[in-house]
């Protein structure tokens, strides 16, 4: 008897996403033991009790159901526990490495979680507390503005590189990135600032830092000239801060964010 077997719009759909292997595999085998046998149930096993006319066939790591009716066999695919674990596995792997990306993507080039260190920032920021910054004034080197909290790369004397933008999402989960300071800017471009007695002077116009902790304890009148392509910042806790006072003028490619928010 010529048996006559019709994929099943499934089993078409899945067949399409095999690999030419797999593919050529179950052609073969529905080839042999369907078309060009006398009584293909034989090789198969029976699907359910009580349904004498479907049985189904183990090939490799797939499984062939298979439907009688009007002699003609219409053949579904399925996968095997083993093909459903590995699918679910990759699947699960894909979209794990895809969120991994995403998310090291937007750390590096558009916002990033900061926790605060210390208390150079007080009264306006607390040890330990939680900020979201924007990291597209990085991207794009923009200038931020006067009074804006950035957080900066205080090792001035060295040069970054896009490996060093690329490397810190990694490395702050290694280890503590104690070079990573929150500052406050206060002078741009070719800003004069001058430190007379307990109080700063920009371009020969006295600030009120309202926001600051206490008056600054300097010793003796200093003027700074803001070179271009730099940033002068400071702690608001102006008596117990390591900021450009020590380490000197922020260059721009050091700014690393800017606050949005407090978290």
């Amino acid at each position: 008897m010529n048996w006559k077997v019709r994929l099943s719009d499934q089993a078409v759909d899945k067949m399409k996403k095999l690999d030419p292997i797999d593919r050529e595999m179950i052609i073969s085998y529905l080839e042999q033991r369907i078309e060009g046998c006398k009584n293909p149930r034989q090789f198969g096993k029976a699907f359910h009790e009580k349904l004498d006319n479907v049985w189904r066939y183990r090939v490799g790591r797939f499984c062939l159901v298979c439907e009688l009716e009007n002699e003609v066999v219409t053949v579904y695919l399925q996968g095997g526990i083993l093909m459903n674990l590995v699918k679910t596995i990759q699947d699960w792997t894909y979209n794990i490495i895809i969120a991994l990306a995403l998310a090291f993507f937007i750390n590096i080039f558009i916002a990033q979680h900061v926790v605060v260190e210390g208390h150079s920032m007080d009264p306006t920021l607390a040890d330990h507390d939680h900020l979201l910054v924007s990291k597209l004034s990085h991207t794009v080197k923009r200038l931020p503005n006067y009074d804006d909290i950035v957080i900066i790369d205080s090792r001035v004397n060295r040069e970054r590189s896009l490996k060093d933008d690329l490397a810190e999402p990694v490395s702050k989960w290694i280890s503590s990135q104690e070079y990573v300071f929150v500052k406050r800017v206060v002078g741009k471009p070719g800003d004069v600032l001058e430190f007379k007695g307990n109080s700063l002077y920009r371009n020969g116009t006295k600030l009120e830092e309202f926001y600051i902790l206490e008056p600054m304890n300097e010793v003796g009148d200093r003027k700074i000239t803001v070179p271009e392509g730099s940033v002068f910042v400071m702690g608001d806790n102006r008596n117990h801060s390591m900021d450009s006072r020590m380490i000197g003028t922020i260059p721009l490619d050091h700014v690393l964010g800017i606050m949005v928010a407090k978290l």
